[in-house]
């Protein structure tokens, strides 16, 4: 699954011939401002579609019910800091942090039960993901009355990138309880990712400016590695029995594996694994304009 395309690089620099059109003449004054805006996103863009067992209850035997769930694991707090320098009167280069906490999202749910026998088991797994994140744009000005409107276009690039994966798996057979949790750090390669947004300016005084922005963030979190940072079982910690093998992950392009070669002192090789990290951010923030 693939957020950056060809034609977004081939749209971006359409974009950025039409504001040099538009704004052929080089203006005098030269302007630095410098923002900061918390808000939140919500799912969007290249999410992914999950199947969930939600539920099986059987007299005789078991019947699930299955259901598609989207997710994108970029869906939670957002908070940004930024400063642009507008080299024309109307265009200016943008270049801003942005840190993203992802929600906790529950990615598979199963629950069994057999009327019969007593037996039950819940199995679920879930995921939070972070990133931390460069984005230069573009932007262009567009002044109204008492406010301005100003649109931007422009690349994310991964910095950081980090996250938990949680699994749990309890059950009950036969009068006999069991219970495992699982907690594994997760690491992520550098990604590329493209956005563009709109935002409303409102002038205050002294050089200040609120503002309310929504912003279109398309991006993957790739997997490059994982470990185990905590398995219990039945309340006991223990991890110390888990080898290497268990214990870690690597993540790569190509993987040939041969059971009978299988090293307990080696992390696990398993193909790439990417994850939906897009959404739809609305933020509310302040800017100061300095500079002349």
């Amino acid at each position: 699954m693939k957020t950056f395309y060809v034609k977004d690089l081939m749209q971006w620099m359409l974009f950025m011939g039409l504001c040099f059109f538009l704004y052929p003449s080089i203006g005098t004054a030269q302007k630095y401002e410098g923002y900061a805006s918390l808000g939140m996103g919500l799912p969007a863009g290249n999410m992914g579609d999950y199947e969930r067992i939600e539920n099986n209850v059987s007299s005789s035997g078991t019947q699930s019910t299955y259901t598609q769930k989207n997710i994108s694991f970029a869906s939670g707090f957002h908070a940004q800091v930024g400063t642009a320098y507008w080299f024309r009167p109307n265009l200016a280069f943008d270049i801003a942090a942005t840190y993203t906490a992802g929600r906790k999202q529950l990615l598979t749910e199963e629950k069994s039960s057999q009327t019969q026998t007593g037996d039950v088991r819940f199995q679920s797994e879930a995921y939070q993901l972070n990133m931390l994140r460069l984005s230069p744009s573009l932007k262009i000005k567009l002044p109204l009355n008492k406010v301005h409107l100003s649109m931007q276009t422009g690349f994310l690039l991964s910095a950081i990138a980090w996250g938990d994966q949680y699994l749990v798996d309890e059950s009950k057979t036969s009068g006999f309880q069991q219970n495992m949790n699982l907690r594994a750090n997760l690491r992520a390669r550098m990604s590329l990712g493209y956005t563009a947004g709109l935002a409303v300016n409102y002038p205050i005084g002294n050089g200040l400016d609120a503002f309310v922005s929504c912003q279109l963030q398309l991006q993957n979190f790739t997997l490059k590695s994982k470990a185990v940072e905590l398995y219990t079982e039945n309340g006991a910690n223990v991890i110390g029995l888990l080898s290497t093998y268990q214990r870690e992950t690597i993540y790569v392009r190509k993987s040939f594996v041969q059971p009978s070669a299988v090293n307990a002192n080696e992390p696990q090789k398993l193909l790439e694994k990417s994850m939906p990290f897009s959404s739809i951010v609305f933020q509310l923030g302040i800017k100061y304009h300095f500079g002349t």
